[in-house]
């Protein structure tokens, strides 16, 4: 117990790319009274984990990387969790930066997929993540239809995640109840902005996975991000950007320390 206590959070400009844009300095005071005790989770039940996808992909994409022998986590885990694949509801414009960063993402088409609204450019910021949250609030009523125990995100669907579990813990606003007991967080080559306010970083166990030779997101920026959580486990691989299948094993020990309430 950290007992009553006030934090201040800073986010800092940082530029990024493929799904990790820049972000305006911003401040934030929050009262913390307590890191949230961790119990068992889904008892008598699989885990229920919501995956978000990283830019110029889709759901279909994100499911396809996590059932593929390379990867292969869905398929390291499936015996405790079932897993759920939305669609980010911006299409990525045909103009936009990202095609001539990344030109093998290409060709742009409707499957191409942001979180966030935004134009040519990168946008992240929080008013631009409205629809965003309008999907993932239908898809956990009528495609889950049960409690989310986790999320987890792939590059931008990284900072999805993240910009997901600030809205749902400060409260300011109405979510699915499905939404309302995560209690995992997991982030595959994730950036350092959006970061988890004081909140968030109490209320969820989470695990980071970063490749060692990632050119997108570095392993500073991951520590970074990974900094905010109380109670997190870092987990760096000889790789790069896309998650490879040395991070199913973290990821289903994740998953049963979850279950069990071990932290």
């Amino acid at each position: 117990n950290f007992g009553s206590r006030l934090v201040a959070v800073f986010t800092f400009v940082t530029v990024h790319s493929m799904g990790c844009g820049v972000s305006k300095v911003e401040s934030q005071v929050e009262s913390v009274e307590s890191v949230v005790p961790f119990e068992p989770v889904a008892q008598g039940r699989k885990l229920n984990v919501l995956a978000l996808h990283g830019t110029t992909m889709c759901g279909e994409t994100m499911k396809n990387l996590f059932r593929w022998k390379e990867c292969g986590i869905e398929l390291a885990s499936q015996d405790i969790a079932n897993f759920y694949y939305p669609s980010g509801p911006h299409v990525v414009s045909k103009n936009h930066v990202i095609w001539k960063s990344a030109p093998e993402a290409g060709p742009p088409g409707p499957n191409k997929r942001h979180w966030w609204k935004m134009g040519n450019g990168w946008d992240f910021s929080s008013k631009g993540f409205k629809d965003a949250r309008k999907v993932l609030n239908e898809f956990a009523d009528k495609e889950v239809g049960g409690p989310i125990d986790v999320v987890c995100g792939f590059s931008q669907g990284a900072a999805a995640a993240t910009e997901l579990l600030n809205k749902i813990f400060d409260g300011k606003e109405t979510h699915s109840s499905y939404l309302m007991g995560i209690k995992g967080a997991i982030f595959l080559g994730c950036p350092d902005t959006p970061g988890a306010t004081v909140k968030t970083g109490h209320r969820v166990m989470s695990l980071h996975c970063n490749g060692n030779k990632d050119p997108l997101t570095s392993l500073a920026m991951a520590r970074r991000h990974a900094s905010r959580f109380k109670n997190d486990t870092f987990f760096e691989f000889e790789g790069a950007h896309v998650p490879s299948a040395v991070c199913a094993d973290p990821f289903r020990q994740f998953l049963l320390d979850l279950k069990s309430g071990r932290s």
